[in-house]
């Protein structure tokens, strides 16, 4: 078995991409390259399905498989923290980020459609970190109020925000860009 860190008490798969171009930048986040990341992952089409992309400007979910419904986000940072690399990077350490009403709205149509939610973060690296939200005891998220820029007004404004910590999640590790296996 391969490990990223002996100490650390998460679900891992590792896996080798087959047929991704490799990107080493920032902007590889777009919803097209990560789903085809996640679909290229055996591990998480046999526990999942393979995911098509939803179709719609505003749609709760970004995309969705025969068993669930999803949403993607791009993380601008990688698995390890940069100045020390057998540790994870503080933000995951620290919990990564999803907005409460995206939390509430996918859960509400996780119940309409029958469907568990996912939240696919994908990290720079090509390393994926997923967690089933269906799972997850909301009374146990710690609730933040999150600094964010406005996309239309462009003013801070205060969003009120769950923190999910990294071992609810399954880590996905990517084999090419992995030096712990």
């Amino acid at each position: 078995m391969k490990y990223i860190d002996t100490d650390l008490p998460v679900k891992k798969t590792i896996f080798k991409p087959n047929y991704i171009t490799r990107k080493t930048n920032f902007n590889n986040g777009n919803e097209v390259y990560i789903l085809n990341v996640v679909n290229s992952v055996e591990a998480i089409n046999k526990l999942y399905g393979e995911f098509t992309l939803v179709t719609g400007r505003y749609s709760v979910y970004d995309t969705v498989s025969k068993t669930h419904i999803a949403e993607l986000k791009t993380r601008t940072f990688g698995l390890y923290d940069e100045h020390n690399e057998k540790k994870l990077h503080p933000f995951i350490l620290k919990g990564l980020m999803i907005e409460k009403k995206k939390y509430d709205n996918l859960m509400r149509i996780s119940k309409q459609f029958n469907k568990p939610a996912l939240y696919i973060n994908h990290l720079q690296g090509d390393h994926l970190i997923i967690f089933n939200l269906n799972e997850i005891d909301p009374t146990k998220l710690k609730l933040i109020n999150m600094r964010v820029k406005d996309k239309t007004s462009q003013q801070i404004i205060m969003k009120p925000s769950y923190l999910l910590n990294y071992t609810l999640g399954s880590f996905y590790i990517n084999q090419l860009e992995t030096q712990y296996v």
